[in-house]
Parts: C-alpha cells; sequence; structure tokens
C-alpha cells in the first residue's frame, strides 16, 4: 500500500510498512519497550555486580536493596512489554494476511506463558508486602534517594520531557508518604 500522504517509494510497487503511523507507532513502541527493558536489566545487573563483589560494604548493601526492591518490579515490566511488543508485531504481520510460517505466533504465545511464570505479573503482594513494608519503607526511601539525586543532577534540556514528570510522581510519593507518616503518629 502507498503512504497516505502519497508515494514515498514510487519507483516499487509499495511504500515500506514504517510509513503507515499506525505500523510507525507500534514498531517504534516495541523498540521503546526492548531498549528500556534492555537498560533496566543492565542497571539490575550491574547492582548484582556491585552487590557481590564492591569492596564497600555499605554500597554492597544498598546495591542488595536496589535488586530486592525492583526485582519485582522488573520482572513485571520485562515480560509485561514483551507480551506487548510481541502483539504488536503480530498485528504488523496482520496487514498482509495473518500466517504462521514467520513465527510470531510462536512468540506471542512464548511471552505470555512467561507473564505466568511464578505469577511475574502479580508482583504486588511481594514487592509491597516483603519489599516495601517488610522494612518500613526503608528501601524505597533510599531509591526515592536515588531518583532525586537523578532529577536534581541535571539533564539534557531534550530530556526534560522525560525528567519533569519523573520528579512531579517523586514529589507527589514523598508528599504521600509523609502525610501517611504524620496521619499514623496522630492515630498513636
Amino acid at each position: 500500500m502507498r503512504s497516505l500522504t502519497g508515494p514515498k517509494a514510487p519507483e516499487k510497487a509499495a511504500d515500506l510498512i514504517i510509513v503507515h503511523p499506525d505500523v510507525r507507532c507500534m514498531l517504534l513502541t516495541q523498540k521503546a519497550y526492548a531498549e528500556a527493558g534492555r537498560a533496566f536489566a543492565y542497571w539490575a545487573a550491574l547492582n548484582i555486580d556491585k552487590e557481590l563483589s564492591h569492596e564497600d560494604e555499605a554500597t554492597r548493601r544498598e546495591a542488595a536493596d536496589f535488586v530486592a526492591l525492583l526485582t519485582p518490579v522488573i520482572k513485571a515490566f520485562l515480560t509485561g512489554n514483551a507480551f506487548e511488543g510481541t502483539n504488536m508485531a503480530m498485528q504488523i504481520y496482520g496487514g498482509h494476511g495473518f500466517i504462521a510460517e514467520w513465527g510470531m505466533e510462536q512468540y506471542v504465545r512464548d511471552a505470555r506463558i512467561n507473564m505466568i511464570y511464578e505469577g511475574t505479573n502479580s508482583q504486588a503482594l511481594d514487592l509491597i508486602g516483603r519489599k516495601i513494608l517488610g522494612d518500613m519503607g526503608a528501601k524505597l526511601e533510599r531509591f526515592g534517594k536515588l531518583v532525586a539525586e537523578f532529577v536534581e543532577a541535571g539533564v539534557k534540556p531534550e530530556m526534560q520531557e522525560f525528567i519533569n514528570p519523573l520528579a512531579r510522581y517523586r514529589e507527589e510519593g514523598a508528599e504521600a508518604h509523609h502525610g501517611n507518616r504524620h496521619a499514623g503518629h496522630a492515630e498513636s
């Protein structure tokens, strides 16, 4: 098919599928999920390395806390986005009629089963019960400080669309945390 805004490759029988807005959106979303997932996994691996081999005990403890806190988040983030990404890929292939020869439907099934293994996308009890409440929010508070340092360090202007919402969410979380802490003291 041709682009809605006119042929992009007039010498060919059709334009590349990436010129179609819906397809482009799906491809770029898949790319964003893959890149974010890879960065998240590398960050976790770096912290596992620190936990296991850093010479400073405090650094080892902090890294262990970050890994413990974020493992349920990482599991859900990676498996949930993999499923969404493979569904988008199957939709993209669907543009020429559903076919099995590319194997995409198997990838979708594999990605879906990953969400079921060990309840990877039902991590709320683990995250809240064991990771956050288990130490009265100490791990979460240390992670919040890491986020604050990142926000306060300043970034390139083109990153502001990502940093500003993060700063707002952090402020809202801090307000909620302090509000709950004060409410608990008032009831005691």
